[in-house]
């Protein structure tokens, strides 16, 4: 689905990115950067259908050191996906799925997994990530990068640009899922001080 927030609740959107039904019952995943700063109602619609559908989403909790939320929307029976039970592997074949630049329709891009362990950028999650080559366009962070039966196996968080390289960043999904079943409790608190390899202080 689409993801729009509204933060200031005056009747513009502000911004969008993309998201992800979980269950049947409403549940959704997306990055937290697609909804930081929204108040928990109010502020979120989902939308869908091709942009028929647009429904209001509460937000259970929120993980900012994870780049990830979780979301309630109400209104009916949804189509889901499914977790894979598996880590990406390196050469598998993946399709990042999302709603670019605020698009009604839905894009699929094809890609291989290229590094099981993604290249950390100062904003990386805590938790690990991957990269992959499915092409990322902007308003498609919180989106699934989904293997070849459609399971669940990363979220799109970040595109890095060095040089003449692009590399497409997402969040692994088991790691993920185990974030996401701690969001179904409220927001993931964490300490707030973090390291990174070859850093040579701390973020806050």
């Amino acid at each position: 689905v689409r993801v729009d927030v509204d933060r200031d609740a005056d009747g513009s959107i502000d911004w969008s990115g993309s998201g992800f039904f979980i269950s049947e019952t409403g549940l959704l995943v997306t990055n937290h950067h697609v909804i930081a700063g929204a108040p928990a109602t109010g502020a979120v619609e989902v939308v869908f259908d091709g942009g028929a559908t647009r429904l209001p989403a509460t937000i259970l909790g929120r993980s900012s050191c994870s780049d990830l939320a979780l979301l309630q929307v109400e209104g009916g029976t949804f189509s889901f996906l499914a977790w894979s039970p598996d880590p990406p592997r390196l050469d598998e074949e993946v399709r990042s799925v999302g709603y670019p630049d605020g698009t009604d329709q839905l894009t699929i891009k094809r890609g291989i997994v290229s590094k099981e362990i993604g290249t950390e950028i100062y904003y990386t999650p805590t938790i690990p990530t991957f990269e992959h080559s499915a092409e990322i366009i902007p308003g498609s962070s919180g989106g699934p990068v989904v293997n070849q039966i459609g399971e669940v196996i990363g979220i799109v968080f970040a595109i890095r640009t060095a040089s003449v390289i692009t590399e497409e960043l997402a969040i692994s999904g088991p790691a993920a899922r185990a974030v996401v079943e701690q969001l179904q409790l409220g927001d993931f608190e964490h300490l707030g001080l973090f390291a990174r390899r070859g850093s040579t202080g701390v973020f806050v």
